[in-house]
């Protein structure tokens, strides 16, 4: 629901689909920052399907994320769902260094999602003003297209 003069938002994607994984890790750097400033928690799964090819500073981030998984929670998988700040800048460098690796990223705000980066970055939604797009936009200008995400009814219905 929009409040009082919050701009309104909708579903982007980012289109054509990520491959290469340089563009996938400037994808997601772009999207953390636009939603920033509305983010007030997130959730990171400490896993990647490129484990064999991790980037030190990814490896790096990824065995913090699981410790500080396995000292905060008392779940069987530390690796699961790692609960950090954006406000803290310890936690939102993690978050950067492996967004574009973790199998599964979730932003919030007021708990709702903000944006959604899945499948080592290969998927990515967000919940963003037709301003934010545009900022996203123009950031990936040439490599990648922000789409709003449009749910179909079929006729008749």
């Amino acid at each position: 629901m929009n409040r009082g003069t919050e701009p309104a938002t909708r579903w982007y994607g980012l289109k054509p689909d990520i491959t290469d994984r340089e563009l996938t890790e400037r994808a997601c750097l772009a999207v953390l920052e636009v939603v920033r400033p509305r983010c007030e928690h997130i959730t990171v799964d400490a896993y990647t399907d490129y484990q064999d090819s991790l980037p030190e500073p990814a490896r790096a981030a990824q065995d913090e994320l699981r410790a500080r998984g396995a000292l905060h929670r008392r779940r069987r998988d530390p690796g699961m769902g790692v609960e950090l700040d954006p406000a803290d800048p310890a936690d939102w460098a993690l978050l950067r260094a492996f967004v574009a690796w973790s199998i599964h990223v979730e932003l919030d705000s007021a708990g709702a999602t903000l944006a959604t980066l899945h499948d080592c970055g290969r998927s990515i939604s967000a919940d963003l003003s037709s301003a934010e797009a545009d900022r996203l936009g123009s950031t990936l200008a040439g490599a990648l297209r922000v789409e709003p995400l449009v749910t179909r009814r079929r006729a008749g219905r």
